[in-house]
């Protein structure tokens, strides 16, 4: 393997904790609905706001479409902060390891699936991120993980050839797409499980 010039991240449950189940039952509660049933529309049409295909107001709109209510103007606000706040919450281990990547000399991105107004708030809002060379964000190029061109975005950004780089992220199929561009991809689960593969590839150590 080429030696690794640069570690690419994916930012839901890797540099953030997951969301909780209690954010979404904030959400619910404010639609008024069940928990489960706005649990499956939440995902099911988070593709879209993701790609920038549709905006928070759209995305919301199309969430209680069939469910003869409107959103008002206040709950859409009170929407969009929750969202905001549920993806917020640092993964202190990994920012912290992000942060030391540049330290040692490696090149540092986030690739991410991301509507534009979690994008907007995460870049202004969360200080705790540390900086990075790159961002590739899904709204921004009309393209979610895995297809290739969001990581390809990403390695032009960085002029560096997909073996020169590492990727994490939760999913499964979303390492696929970057292995299949010849990234050495790495299912993140736990900053403790991560340790130990990392220093196969000789990156920095990971204090967990």
């Amino acid at each position: 393997m080429p030696k690794v010039k640069a570690v690419l991240f994916d930012y839901g449950n890797v540099l953030c904790l997951p969301q909780e189940r209690s954010d979404l039952s904030l959400m619910a509660k404010c639609l008024d609905l069940e928990l489960d049933l706005l649990e499956t529309l939440y995902w099911q049409h988070r593709d879209e706001y993701d790609s920038g295909a549709t905006d928070g107001q759209q995305y919301w709109s199309k969430i209680v479409r069939n469910l003869n209510c409107q959103i008002s103007a206040e709950q859409l606000e009170q929407l969009i902060e929750i969202d905001f706040n549920s993806w917020s919450r640092p993964n202190r281990v990994m920012a912290n390891w992000a942060g030391s990547l540049q330290e040692h000399g490696y090149r540092t991105a986030i690739i991410s699936n991301m509507p534009i107004e979690l994008h907007r708030y995460i870049v202004d809002k969360c200080t705790w991120l540390p900086s990075f060379d790159h961002y590739t964000f899904s709204c921004n190029i009309k393209a979610n993980k895995p297809d290739a061109v969001v990581y390809q975005h990403c390695l032009d950004a960085l002029n560096l050839r997909a073996e020169e780089t590492v990727f994490l992220d939760d999913r499964e199929h979303n390492v696929e797409g970057a292995r299949r561009l010849g990234m050495h991809g790495i299912v993140f689960t736990t900053a403790a499980e991560l340790s130990a593969e990392i220093s196969t590839l000789g990156l920095p150590e990971l204090s967990v």
